[in-house]
């Protein structure tokens, strides 16, 4: 437990699962966001009940900004609206399809003159809005907007924000941004998701004429990572956090990765020989039953 600075008689809530490897069953740590964070039902409103108010509410936010951030557009979106999550080859891209309307505000962040921090605020219509706002992250290295986690909270009326975490990558293994950049690596650490955090909230602000009433954060793997990082440097950034396999120690992690793989090159006869191959499977099924169980038993926890 963390207690937030910012009300001190309300404990921030940290729920860390660090037996899901590498976020390998993502869905495991959706349902305990489900389950935790996004309580509540669907919002569901047809075109004609969005008032013109909230499209020219959701325009007036375009070219909005206070230094370093800046709003790049800002529109109000009617359904179905498509987006692709632009992770892998681009023939592999998964389609989203988002079947409420919402504000959509495409934003900039530039702590310093190397930073690209790029990010998204979807915004529900304000009949909609359940008062709360939701930051999501990412996994891995990439540096991709998680479109399918906006959608997830958006539904559910939060207003929700993501971030590339200041590159554009479309793998989780390309780290090359961060070659002579170490401003944008700071980016990556941190500094991106909490300045993304702080201008999404101002504008959700200015969007409905009133701060958030909560906000929770929701990652996974490198989310999880950024996830931590908020609680620990920014605790009064959310007053709850869901960290689904955090790479707590980021450094650690990619030296120990970097070992593996040296090793593995020096090994002839492989890191798994033939026979031991059949019982990889009933490891990690194991691993999966251990992280149910810690599901059902922490259904019972509130934030």
């Amino acid at each position: 437990m963390l207690t937030s600075h910012r009300e001190a008689n309300r404990p921030m809530t940290v729920i860390g699962i660090l037996s899901v490897s590498l976020c390998a069953s993502l869905w495991f740590v959706t349902g305990l966001a489900e389950t935790f964070l996004l309580s509540g039902s669907t919002y569901a409103q047809s075109s004609d009940e969005t008032t013109g108010s909230d499209a020219k509410a959701c325009a007036a936010l375009a070219g909005d900004g206070n230094l370093p951030w800046s709003v790049n557009s800002a529109g109000f979106v009617q359904p179905p609206f498509t987006a692709y999550v632009a992770v892998g080859p681009r023939d592999k891209w998964k389609r989203v399809t988002v079947s409420v309307p919402f504000c959509r505000v495409v934003g900039t962040v530039k702590p310093k003159p190397e930073s690209d921090i790029r990010f998204e605020l979807w915004l529900p219509p304000r009949a909609g809005w359940n008062g709360k706002f939701e930051g999501v992250g990412s996994g891995a290295s990439l540096g991709t907007i998680q479109y399918p986690a906006l959608m997830r909270a958006l539904v559910r009326g939060y207003a929700t924000a993501a971030t590339d975490n200041g590159h554009q990558s479309e793998s989780g293994f390309d780290e090359s941004w961060a070659m002579g950049q170490p401003e944008r690596v700071v980016d990556f650490g941190y500094r991106a998701e909490h300045m993304v955090t702080q201008a999404a909230k101002m504008l959700t602000e200015g969007f409905y004429g009133r701060a958030p009433r909560h906000s929770y954060f929701v990652g996974c793997s490198q989310g999880g990572h950024h996830a931590l990082t908020e609680a620990q440097r920014f605790p009064e950034d959310y007053d709850g956090i869901i960290a689904g396999s955090p790479v707590y120690s980021w450094t650690g992690e990619m030296s120990g990765q970097a070992w593996n793989a040296r090793s593995l090159q020096q090994t002839t006869t492989g890191a798994l020989p033939v026979q031991k191959a059949p019982t990889a499977p009933t490891v990690s099924h194991e691993g999966l039953r251990r992280s149910r169980r810690l599901a059902r038993r922490s259904t019972s926890m509130r934030l």
